[in-house]
């Protein structure tokens, strides 16, 4: 009996012993877990003359910093913290290194659970400095060329390499009549051309060609000024839109039915047709929407690699080329952006200005946004939005209507980022620009005669009056005073560029094996230079891309896995080019 319960004793110890390693084990492994989440992204920054470094969690758990190492020409320096960063929020450590010494010195981060970032050290003004910064700066005209005089009614587009000018011609020794001239970055003029009428919209496309389009026509010109093709357009123009395959000319026509006796009924139908880029054929048309007779609807374009989306009234439809894939009815949208597959739009629900975005079968909400009020005014309407890859930036109009006075309006701009937050709000006072233009280093709105740029956290970049202007990667294009002004702005670049996947989604298991798709990416401004390709993707989904660079075209892998934190849903991930650390296309 003795020797029975020692040995019934010695299995118990043994059991209790197994038990204390097998939850250290697991404690073990669930801190390994936890360490393989941790995200700490680090940037430095300059504020009043001191280092700064800021800490940012993208992760779902709480990360803990212990250290910051600092290795500079006199040796390395270990900087105790003792921080913890909330999921989605940010710490500032003072840093004990002059500004002149920070672009010598290596800086790396540790945390508590014994994970190394490192930091790449950059000498940037705080957004503090930047917002107070009393007058705008000027930036340095590369060229200034001279319109002949007696033109006004300017229409503007710029390219890659070519700026396109039409203007409307009324001399006593040309008569009247519009022209179309384009001329180079630095200012040398390539050709003028006669057009056939007044023109409505002007676009600089790939290789130097240029589409421009007016009253019943539109036509495509050579880049040395030949006209390529030339189509008569019944019905009433709107205006146009294309990619490299195909050319959308929205046109109305004023319809009426009836007789003296049954009363006659009378309105207007917008239609579509659809043109060959390279022939200017038709291949198709469609009938999109009808409106109230003699009503000029706004209307909205856009387009991105082979897609295209349009926006009349209260409907907007997408296309593949010729064909219509998707159409919403009842959006009542004053703005339309579409950008990384998805369609933007900035819509009027009762007296709310929201942000909505939709996949591309106009079926899925993927972002619904409701900005703040800015007035008391009881009428909203949304009049711009546009897009980069970290921001979305929105026009929104406030007022109301007076007896005596009309409308009385007033217009803000909104910078939010793509989980929906507002990052800031700048009065326009009673501006209202007609056109945004939205790149990875800030934002340009023009229009009623003025261009104004802001930074991406919403310092004033630019102010000028101006007769008509036109963006485009960085290069602004503007009339003022019968000349014609080229300059850049230091907002990034913007070459189109697309990409295109060999699947159109991907489903994965949260904690499961990754998954990977092949993609390829060319511009579709001929560029051929070296790219940088990086991936965005929600917290709890992992992206990577292999390559991560090189000459375009390009082909990679983008691998994808689901850690045991993301939820069932479906997700977007946001691919881009940058070339020169700027996004292409952005």
């Amino acid at each position: 009996m003795l020797m029975l319960m020692v040995a019934m004793t010695s299995m118990l110890a043994l059991y209790t012993e197994q038990q204390k390693l097998s939850a250290q084990l697991m404690a073990v492994q669930a801190a390994e877990a936890e360490k393989a989440k941790e995200v700490i992204e680090a940037c430095t920054v300059i504020d009043g003359g001191e280092t700064q470094l800021i800490l940012s969690n993208p992760s779902s758990l709480t990360a803990k910093v212990s250290y910051v190492v600092v290795k500079g020409d006199e040796g390395p320096m270990i900087i105790p913290v003792e921080a913890e960063v909330p999921p989605g929020g940010n710490v500032t450590v003072k840093l004990p290194i002059p500004p002149s010494k920070l672009s010598s010195s290596s800086i790396k981060v540790l945390s508590g659970r014994g994970n190394v970032f490192t930091v790449n050290p950059r000498a940037l003004k705080s957004s503090k400095q930047q917002k107070e910064a009393k007058s705008p700066p000027t930036w340095p005209q590369e060229a200034v060329y001279l319109i002949r005089e007696g033109t006004s009614n300017y229409l503007l587009d710029v390219g890659s390499e070519v700026v396109a000018l039409a203007y409307k011609v009324a001399s006593p020794s040309e008569g009247e009549g519009w022209k179309l001239e384009t001329l180079t970055l630095s200012g040398k003029k390539l050709y003028t051309l006669d057009l056939p009428g007044w023109a409505g919209d002007v676009r600089v496309m790939g290789g130097g060609y240029v589409l421009c389009a007016g009253q019943g026509w539109i036509m495509k010109v050579s880049p040395t000024g030949e006209v390529c093709w030339l189509v008569r357009l019944d019905g009433g123009f709107a205006g146009f839109t294309s990619t490299h395959k195909v050319v959308y000319a929205l046109v109305y026509y004023d319809k009426s039915s009836g007789s003296w006796s049954t009363g006659y009924r009378y309105w207007r139908e917008y239609h579509v047709k659809v043109l060959s880029y390279d022939d200017g054929s038709q291949l198709t048309a469609y009938h999109l929407v009808d409106t109230g007779y003699g009503s000029n609807e706004p209307f909205n374009f856009d387009v991105e690699g082979e897609v295209c989306v349009i926006h009349v009234k209260d409907e907007v439809d997408v296309f593949v080329e010729d064909r219509l894939i998707a159409e919403l009815r009842g959006v009542t949208t004053g703005g339309l952006d579409l950008t990384h597959g998805c369609v933007l739009t900035m819509q009027l629900e009762g007296s709310a200005a929201k942000i909505k975005a939709y996949d591309l079968s106009l079926s899925h909400v993927l972002l619904n946004v409701t900005l703040p009020r800015q007035t008391n005014h009881p009428t909203v309407k949304g009049v711009l939005i546009g897009s980069c890859v970290d921001s979305i930036y929105a026009v929104v109009t406030e007022g109301y209507y007076h007896q005596y006075l009309g409308w009385q309006l007033w217009y803000y701009l909104f910078s939010v980022d793509w989980n929906g937050q507002v990052k800031w709000v700048i009065s326009l006072d009673t501006w209202c620009p007609t056109k945004l233009n939205a790149y990875f280093k800030g934002v340009a709105i023009h229009g009623s005669g003025r261009l104004q740029a802001y930074t991406a956290d919403g310092g004033s970049l630019l102010s000028l009056e101006v007769d008509a202007a036109s963006l485009a990667g960085g290069v602004t294009v503007y009339v003022k005073e019968g000349r014609l002004h080229v300059t850049k702005l230091p907002l990034g670049r913007n070459d189109p560029t697309v990409f295109t996947a060999d699947r159109d989604e991907v489903h994965l298991k949260a904690g499961g094996s990754a998954k990977e798709l092949t993609l390829n990416v060319f511009s579709l401004e001929d560029y051929d230079g070296e790219v940088e390709i990086v991936a965005a993707a929600p917290p709890g989904l992992t992206v990577s891309v292999n390559p991560n660079g090189g000459t375009l075209p390009l082909t990679f892998k983008l691998t994808l896995t689901a850690n045991e934190t993301l939820e069932a849903g479906s997700y977007w991930v946001t691919l881009a080019c940058l070339i020169d650390g700027c996004v292409a296309g952005g």
